[in-house]
């Protein structure tokens, strides 16, 4: 049996539905794009933006004070201490950072949540194996970010021959091992229904996310599942009701968090780039959201954690 969270149903079949209407109706590039600015606006960067008030939560169930500006503090030190080493040392800043979101997007996306170390190990590996697929299966335009992020490293025509080569192995890749935890798990212990619920789940991901133009395909997994589905374990967790009214209340409370940060990514972009072209301003917002994304994942893995208790 095939057991899947109310808002993950709704989202995958949101991703069928766009994938249906794509291959219907041919999309500009331009709306795509303004598609994907207006998800990471509205949907994207907000999620991260709640962070202060899960700690207070958290800290408040563990009979501990928090003070606002020490929070503050260690999350701006994270992130400058990330942005500095975006600098000096790009490429391990990158592989920092797929690691980082292969954890977190697969922190997110595994339901199964039995045996604690074992899960970090088989959701982080499902999450690599997934941010590898989706860069892969659309190289053509994450070629260009890549090269712009890493132009010491490997340069734009080689990144495209490398991406249409993996695209398939890393595909079989991930489809055998969505087979083997079906296989495997069940025998160890796992919840047989759970097991097979990831797997359904994944694999519609799969093929929702081969499916879609790049923008769009990135828009839908960032903007869409990982961040609404993120946005409702932080609902839970602030004790908002699952109602209209409560989803507007979280908004409300991210805004103000949510402007200051596209302050900063914004600035940032203009520092840099000047809004040269589309490749810089996507490689730049990428890095800005990846320096907001070391602070975030610290405090949001422990919703998580405490979602498993």
């Amino acid at each position: 049996m095939i057991f899947l969270e109310p808002i993950r149903k709704r989202l995958l079949i949101v991703g069928i539905l766009l994938v249906v209407v794509t291959k219907a109706i041919s999309i500009p590039e331009q709306t795509q794009m303004f598609v994907f600015f207006a998800v990471l606006a509205i949907t994207g960067v907000p999620h991260g933006s709640l962070d202060f008030f899960i700690e207070k939560k958290i800290i408040i169930h563990s009979n501990k004070l928090i003070f606002k500006l020490n929070f503050i503090f260690k999350y701006l030190i994270n992130m400058l201490a990330y942005g500095i080493l975006w600098y000096f040392f790009p490429s391990f800043a990158f592989i920092l950072f797929i690691g980082l979101t292969a954890y977190h997007f697969g922190e997110i996306d595994w339901q199964i949540h039995q045996k604690k170390y074992l899960d970090r190990w088989l959701y982080s590996l499902f999450g690599l194996l997934l941010i590898v697929f989706i860069i892969v299966s659309h190289i053509d335009y994450a070629a260009p970010v890549l090269a712009v992020l890493l132009p010491k490293f490997i340069n734009q025509a080689l990144w495209i021959k490398i991406g249409n080569s993996f695209t398939l192995p890393i595909a079989c890749i991930l489809l055998a091992y969505l087979l083997t935890l079906v296989c495997w798990l069940p025998k160890i212990g796992y919840n047989k229904n759970k097991v097979y619920s990831f797997a359904f789940q994944a694999v519609i991901l799969i093929v929702v996310i081969y499916s879609l133009p790049f923008y769009l395909s990135f828009a839908f997994y960032f903007g869409c599942w990982h961040s609404l589905i993120s946005f409702n374990l932080i609902r839970n967790q602030l004790e908002f009701a699952n109602t209209y009214k409560g989803w507007l209340e979280l908004i409300k409370k991210a805004i103000p968090y949510t402007v200051l940060a596209w302050t900063g990514i914004v600035f940032f972009i203009l520092f840099t780039s000047k809004f040269q072209n589309n490749d810089l301003i996507i490689s730049n917002i990428f890095i800005g959201i990846s320096i907001l994304t070391l602070p975030h994942l610290q405090v949001f893995t422990k919703i998580v954690s405490l979602k498993k208790q």
